[in-house]
């Protein structure tokens, strides 16, 4: 039998030490059955004289130590057990037996102290060395008069019969904890002896945490079917908008944190063992899947986020799943920041395109210009509307005096306005860029998509076609028209207007005057753009 309690081991019951000879424990065993019960006097004595009862005694008992030390730690025992944790300099498998006997007397509730004995316990239980206890107790039977110990394998069987009962004995007290105490001794032992889950933790405490497995089981299937639940509700929920699944987020978040909190003792022991922990596998990859649900199918990314941080602060202990995790967590993080970027961009953008400005001396009239629309006098139009635009300068000149009068035209398919302004080119200009970054660009594009379905463009009569333009020839009474390849002619502006004209024959030319015929200033920039473009056999491919 093993002693697992000191005071059932027979050096406590005749108060002898591993010193003793055979006549002082038959002695001691005669004196203590006066003071108790006789038999188990004798039992104690018959154990201390046998061979393997006496191995057994022996190695429950406190090899190694002086019959003095021995005294001394068991007054502490007995008066103090909380301090036996600071003793030191004893043998492994001594300091084993008395922290296990400390365990069995401690309260519970001091569960810091309960985690720094099972913590030694272990530790000490790692460090030993048969061969060093073995040498030990011989030393003390060569006092003793008892034959010495010559084979390791008896020693070996009943050291690993200890090593048990210490098990044994932690998953005792354990039990007398409440619930979260228990986890949180377990967590924090298990973390300590397996760095984190970065190295093998010692048997005794896969051993625990086997046993650990069974008594948390039912806490962790029901939970986990609560966070299921959850799950398929976010899922279902997850169209009517990201509001309507906040508080539920916020719901599995707590709950796999619960949850987690339990698992982590199994999740770090089972990853340095190589055991895949099935729940935790499943539980992971679900709520994964869900973050890139709520992602990809809804663009739900505050969500997203925050499913990814739980999911990166619990469950680490799954590689394969962390490795995905990290790659979700970059790849947000590079949508977040473009996001942020186009956001800050469009900001510029819109303060950018904003204009107004004040025309007249006394009377005056208001252009204004923002991201949406362009209005003028009382005049307005959305941008996004717009599909035409020509704008010109006319010089006057009268008794030497110079005006220039600026024009633009714009607006839809059915309607226009002009605006008009003498003397002011600044404004001018402000309001043909801006115009010319929002519905030009879309402007160009459409004329584009246009000419590759193979519609021809018409400028005041002139054809333009996706690979040419038609050019003319005036003769004496009547006109020649050709098609001419766009490399086959050239551009270039005249007195405010437009020049196109054949490279080899330069009879053949069209005029568009920019003032008067919509969209001229556009034209002419997809035929300069395809000049540069080595690769263009038409205007349509300067869309790609």
């Amino acid at each position: 039998m093993l002693y697992t309690a000191y005071k059932s081991n027979p050096f406590y019951i005749l108060d002898i030490t591993t010193r003793d000879n055979r006549q002082k424990i038959i002695q001691m065993a005669e004196d203590k059955s006066l003071e108790i019960d006789h038999d188990i006097c004798q039992k104690a004595r018959s154990e201390l004289t046998t061979p393997k009862s006496r191995l057994n005694a022996e190695l429950c008992w406190f090899p190694g130590i002086s019959p003095k030390r021995v005294k001394d730690l068991l007054t502490q025992l007995e008066l103090n057990p909380y301090t036996i944790n600071n003793v030191s300099g004893l043998p492994n498998l001594a300091f084993a037996n008395l922290l296990q006997f400390a365990l069995q007397q401690i309260d519970p509730q001091n569960s810091d102290l309960l985690a720094s004995m099972i913590e030694q316990i272990v530790e000490q239980t790692e460090e030993m060395n048969v061969h060093q206890i073995l040498r030990d107790l011989n030393e003390e039977r060569s006092v003793s008069g008892f034959p010495e110990i010559t084979s390791d394998l008896e020693a070996e069987g009943i050291i690993a019969e200890i090593k048990r009962a210490y098990v044994k004995t932690i998953i005792a007290k354990l039990n007398e904890m409440p619930a979260n105490k228990i986890v949180e001794i377990m967590t924090s032992i298990t973390d300590d002896s397996t760095l984190s889950g970065e190295v093998s933790a010692p048997a005794m405490i896969d051993d625990l945490v086997d046993d650990y497995v069974i008594h948390t089981q039912q806490f962790l299937d029901d939970e986990s079917k609560n966070i299921d639940k959850l799950i398929n509700a976010i899922t279902d929920r997850a169209s009517n908008g990201e509001d309507a699944i906040s508080t539920l987020v916020s719901q599995l978040i707590k709950i796999t944190a619960s949850w987690d909190a339990v698992a982590q003792p199994i999740q770090l022991s089972y990853k340095t063992r190589g055991i895949d922990h099935e729940m935790s596998h499943k539980i992971g990859y679900d709520i994964r899947s869900l973050s890139v649900d709520l992602f990809n199918n809804h663009d739900y990314a505050e969500q997203t986020k925050r499913l990814n941080k739980l999911l990166q602060d619990y469950f680490s202990e799954l590689p394969e799943l962390l490795e995905k995790v990290e790659e979700d967590a970059d790849a947000l993080a590079d949508i977040f920041q473009n996001r942020e970027e186009r956001k800050n961009k469009q900001k510029e953008w819109y303060e950018y395109i904003r204009y107004r400005a004040e025309i007249g001396v006394f009377f005056k009239d208001v252009i204004a210009i923002d991201e949406n629309q362009i209005s003028w006098k009382n005049t307005t139009f959305p941008l996004d509307s717009i599909t035409r635009i020509s704008w010109g300068v006319i010089k006057r000149t009268v008794n030497f005096s110079s005006d220039y009068y600026y024009s633009i035209r714009y607006g839809d398919d059915t309607d226009t306005t002009i605006f008009n302004d003498k003397n002011n080119e600044t404004i001018y200009q402000q309001i043909i860029d801006r115009l010319w970054k929002t519905a030009g660009e879309k402007i160009i594009a459409n004329m584009l998509q246009k000419l590759k379905k193979g519609e021809i463009l018409s400028f005041n009569g002139v054809k333009v076609y996706d690979t040419g333009i038609m050019l003319y020839k005036l003769n004496w009474l009547s006109r020649d028209e050709k098609i001419f390849n766009w490399n086959d002619v050239e551009i270039y502006s005249s007195n405010g207007e437009l020049v196109i004209k054949s490279k080899y024959d330069k009879k053949f030319s069209v005029q568009i005057s920019y003032q008067n015929i919509y969209n001229v200033h556009f034209l002419e920039q997809l035929i300069r753009v395809y000049f540069k473009n080595p690769r263009a056999t038409k205007l349509s491919d300067l869309l790609s």
